[in-house]
């Protein structure tokens, strides 16, 4: 089935903003237009919906709308969607399904200034825009600041395949098995930042994490050294780290290697002798 069929179009509104299939309608109700409102001609003998003659109005804008609307009742009803998306990974380049119904907590249709819509979707795993071709500007930058993705179809492929693929838009690396990595990404977060406090190690004989500073909070290199032993006085590889000094530390009563922050200097773990 396809949103427009013969110049007319296949979905209209019901007067509680359902999606209604020309060929379920009843010439006792009255329709309406799923982008401008306005009450729609029912044709029973080619099953599709009109304008009046003396109104215009965009089909293509008709059905992306319907489309969204469309999805939206598929997800809020608890049915199973026919629907599923299918993108590729920012990073690897590698094909990602979408299946909508993938623990859905919340899907809403959201509408910006410029009159277009999208469907806001919120999983355990997913929060994302779903703007149709073409996209929103405005909607594209409202995503940002809901902290979305946005993913941009071509609405009339909502009716006519199971999986609709993705023309634009970004995707977390998170939801791609292959780039789902987390010891990757977590390696990856710490040679960040040991590049930006401009703190070099040797990897084969220290061990980093991130770690809060117990003092100021931010988020330092905590190293581990010797066997994972980081409080003693034996001289740590060289070359040591920056963060690596020797201290006083009152747990011990005496001086030591210790972990200290490279922002404030305070001794880390010194209650708990820096044991894990």
């Amino acid at each position: 089935m396809l949103a427009m069929v013969r110049g007319g179009l296949a979905v209209a509104m019901s007067e509680n903003s359902s999606i209604v299939w020309a060929t379920e309608a009843s010439t006792d109700d009255d329709y309406f237009c799923a982008r401008c409102g306005t009450t729609m001609v029912l044709n029973s003998k080619d099953h599709t919906f009109h304008h009046p003659e003396s109104f215009k109005c965009s089909g293509i804008l008709a059905v992306q709308k319907a489309a969204l609307i469309y999805m939206h009742d598929l997800l809020s009803s608890g049915q199973t969607s026919p629907v599923q998306l299918r993108t590729r990974c920012k990073k690897c380049d590698r094909g990602v399904l979408l299946d909508l119904n993938d623990e859905l907590c919340r899907c809403t249709v959201l509408s910006a200034e410029d009159g277009k819509e999208a469907l806001l979707l919120e999983s355990s795993s997913l929060r994302a825009l779903i703007l149709t071709r073409p996209a929103s500007a405005l909607l594209c930058h409202h995503a940002q600041s809901l902290g979305a993705c946005w993913l941009e179809i071509d609405a009339r492929n909502v009716f006519t395949a199971s999986v609709v693929d993705v023309l634009a838009g970004t995707l977390p690396a998170r939801l791609c098995e292959l780039c789902d990595d987390k010891p990757l990404q977590m390696r990856e977060q710490i040679m960040e930042m040991a590049a930006r406090i401009g703190t070099e190690y040797d990897t084969t004989k220290y061990r980093a994490r991130l770690k809060d500073c117990c003092n100021c909070k931010e988020t330092i290199l905590h190293f581990q050294w010797h066997g994972q032993k980081t409080w003693t006085t034996e001289q740590p590889p060289k070359p040591v780290p920056l963060s690596i000094q020797w201290r006083w530390s009152y747990a011990r009563r005496g001086y030591c290697w210790v972990n200290t922050c490279p922002i404030c200097g305070e001794i880390q773990d010194d209650d708990d002798s820096g044991e894990d």
